[in-house]
């Protein structure tokens, strides 16, 4: 019997649109997973786990193929816990309603003050 994790982590871009002072700036170029490295991850962890985090450093609703990223785990029976600071969440949820695999979205409101300004 395979090692079961509770969930797994993955960055799918470390793309953000805001640069708060708590996030450690990172030298590394910025990049998004693509569809087909993110079907390959999902099909070499989907027996260890069936809970997905989409974040760690980046804004997943950046994405520019979210849509995609969802549909394969909607096929592949994942839960989906997606952390997002929040900026985007009224232009993108429609879209993200639409996937069964998506069960939790978390707004992090550490970035509160460097936010306040926006118009939700």
């Amino acid at each position: 019997m395979k090692k079961r994790f509770n969930r797994i982590y993955i960055e799918i871009t470390n793309k953000c649109n805001l640069s708060c002072s708590f996030c450690k700036k990172s030298i590394r170029p910025l990049k998004e997973m693509s569809v087909s490295e993110f079907k390959e991850v999902i099909s070499k962890v989907k027996d260890y786990t069936n809970t997905i985090c989409l974040h760690v450093k980046g804004e997943p609703l950046l994405h520019s193929n979210l849509s995609e990223i969802l549909n394969i785990c909607d096929d592949n029976n994942m839960n989906i816990s997606l952390t997002t600071n929040g900026t985007l969440l009224k232009a993108k949820i429609n879209e993200l309603i639409k996937h069964k695999s998506l069960s939790k979205i978390h707004i992090s409101l550490n970035a509160e003050a460097e936010v306040s300004n926006l118009n939700y």
